[in-house]
């Protein structure tokens, strides 16, 4: 079936966690097994696209299917060549936005991300950020405003943006490659982070060097 509609579960595909699932309710929304995404109706998989309340949030991927991840309780979708999307049942906690973190180096739409530290040399308290209808939202930790960065103005791309990435190249690319958002030009560091200071996004590499 490719739509997931009102009393639909989707089972854990985990061996040992098999009896978990995800359901998505008529009231609540997805329920997740921690927690629940509120204002979710349907979920349908269609003409390589994936569609959230009639909404594409993952367009141009073939052969896509969702499988529930009960251990990290995270609906993913993906295909026979890579992992394209994520939803998380709350909050996904990160010490660091950092390309050498295969778990903590992209963020998905309809996602918030917290980020304790600006990298491994700098433990000072960061920020909390979410991808939603491709704007990333942002705040500085000793700030209560939340800003953002309006991805579809600065690239003149119309296309659902639903994911952003650092690279260990030092690349930032969106829809897992799909696009670049920054290109790194000379030779790669150990790694690249991401943070928020200033009211600003700024990337820097493992040297200190600001991209």
């Amino acid at each position: 079936d490719n739509s997931m509609v009102a009393f639909d579960k989707i089972y854990s595909s985990e061996k040992g966690n098999n009896e978990d699932f995800i359901y998505l309710s008529s009231i609540t929304g997805l329920e997740f097994k921690n927690a629940a995404v509120g204002g979710v109706k349907n979920i349908t998989l269609a003409n390589n696209n994936l569609y959230i309340n009639d909404n594409v949030i993952v367009n141009n991927n073939l052969n896509m299917e969702l499988t529930y991840e009960a251990s990290s309780d995270k609906l993913i979708a993906y295909n026979n060549t890579h992992h394209i999307w994520e939803l998380y049942s709350s909050l996904h906690l990160c010490d660091y936005f950092i390309s050498n973190s295969t778990n903590c180096n992209t963020i998905y739409t309809m996602n918030k991300m917290l980020i304790y530290y600006i990298s491994p040399n700098e433990k000072t308290e960061n920020t909390l950020i979410s991808l939603i209808d491709n704007l990333l939202f942002y705040s500085d930790y000793n700030e209560k405003i939340i800003y953002n960065f309006n991805i579809s103005e600065y690239t003149n791309i119309n296309d659902s943006i639903f994911s952003l990435s650092v690279l260990n190249n030092g690349n930032i690319e969106l829809n897992n490659g799909q696009y670049l958002l920054h290109k790194e030009y000379f030779v790669s560091d150990e790694y690249y982070y991401l943070y928020v200071k200033y009211k600003n996004l700024i990337l820097r590499s493992s040297t200190g060097e600001y991209k």
